[in-house]
């Protein structure tokens, strides 16, 4: 038998022989050392801890590593509290223990997870605050002034811009006169839809002259309410939708029989459904009833005050409260209509009768002194009041405000 032949193709290299002679002519090349590669993340962390929250924050830009580290929650926890020294953000209310210093544990059960704080975020809202830091966007209201009416007017008419943000979307609408006044819708995206609320009233030029947002808890989470007061004495009720603003629509229109000091021109509304209460310029206070999507008028109050209240809040003022404040008991059964059932008013400035001493005189200018004069607008929760002046800065103080309160 013949023996097989090989293939002609050519064997594979033959492997490399490792000895320790070729060791030593060809050493192995050692990785470079860096402050990254030879310090531990936590020396790095110590080190990192000695900076400010400029030079933290500057670093960033060094590499991933050290801007991965620049962030670290407990380095800005410690910047934070440090420079602020609550570990809680300006206006939020802390914990109330117990007044005998016992500490309140509740009852043992499923272990909640502990709440993590953005600590650097705190930091920067906080620095905002303090330093008023703030970025201007300028909006176009979409109001085109009337020529008729313009002309008819020996005296130039002032713009209001009117602003209410409701969740993500920010709703604005201007005062001027207009045959077609209208509100913009304005969402994150800086997409603009514009509903129209013209007057029912053919020929006849109107302007908006409050906005009021619905303060009840929206049945639907995309969903809230927002009413328009024309000086006309209509008004309309928008439901605003959020996700897509595009698809919202008008609810409702109020026509009154007749334009009287009571329902023209509005010029402070506040809106908790199915209540509305609406002041006139005359200081008249409707209550209106808006459940089913229909308005029904229940009362009108009258005073004799010269001039208006700065703000309108449907909430409930603590008793101790003893500035300049009135309030109204607004009583809603299943069988009885809303009406007001007691009223309860405070005066901010007492004062005393005949003589009086060092120390009366001094607390009467104390008050006297903590008047603010100068302010464009106020905004208030039931707790805290916010003045815009016309210096443009914003001041928090203690409410003083005509409040009214559902039971």
């Amino acid at each position: 038998m013949s023996k097989h032949t090989l293939s002609p193709a050519p064997l594979p290299p033959s492997k490399r022989l490792h000895t320790r002679s070729m060791l030593e002519s060809h050493p192995p090349t050692a990785p470079r050392s860096s402050f990254d590669t030879v310090l531990y993340d936590e020396i790095i962390l110590v080190i990192f801890s000695y900076l400010s929250w400029t030079d933290l924050c500057a670093i960033q830009c060094t590499n991933k590593n050290w801007a991965r580290l620049a962030l670290d929650n407990q380095l800005w926890k410690s910047l934070y509290l440090a420079e602020y020294g609550r570990a809680r953000l300006r206006g939020v209310r802390g914990f109330i223990g117990r007044g005998d210093g016992r500490e309140v544990k509740p009852l043992p059960g499923r272990v909640k997870a502990e709440e993590v704080k953005d600590w650097k975020w705190m930091f920067r809202i906080s620095s905002n605050w303090r330093t008023g830091r703030c970025s201007v966007e300028h909006f176009d209201t979409g109001v085109e002034r009337a020529s008729s009416a313009i002309s008819s007017q020996s005296k130039v008419v002032e713009d209001q811009t009117f602003v209410v943000l409701a969740g993500d979307i920010t709703i604005i609408a201007s005062s001027l006169p207009s045959s077609f006044p209208s509100i913009s819708l304005i969402s994150p995206r800086h997409t603009t839809h514009v509903l129209k609320c013209p007057s029912s009233r053919l020929g006849v030029t109107t302007q908006i002259t409050a906005l009021a947002l619905d303060q009840s808890p929206p049945s639907c989470g995309q969903h809230s309410r927002v009413i328009c007061f024309l000086s006309t004495g209509e008004f309309c009720l928008f439901s605003i939708n959020h996700h897509t603003p595009s698809s919202s629509s008008r609810l409702l229109t109020y026509v009154p029989s007749s334009k009287t000091a009571r329902t023209s021109p509005i010029i402070q509304a506040v809106y908790h459904h199915p209540l509305l209460v609406t002041l006139s310029q005359s200081f008249h206070l409707s209550l209106y009833d808006l459940s089913s999507n229909t308005v029904a008028h229940t009362q009108t109050l009258t005073s004799f005050t010269s001039y208006p209240p700065s703000s309108l809040v449907l909430s409930h003022l603590p008793p101790r409260h003893t500035n300049s404040f009135s309030q109204l008991i607004i009583s809603n059964g299943e069988n009885s209509r809303m009406e007001v059932s007691a009223t309860r008013t405070a005066r901010a400035v007492d004062v005393p009768q005949g003589w009086v001493d060092e120390q009366k005189l001094r607390a009467m200018r104390e008050q006297w002194a903590r008047k603010v004069s100068r302010v464009a607008d106020t905004q208030t929760d039931g707790k805290d009041i916010l003045l815009a002046f016309v210096t443009v800065f914003l001041l928090a103080v203690p409410v003083h405000v005509v409040e009214f309160a559902l039971r």
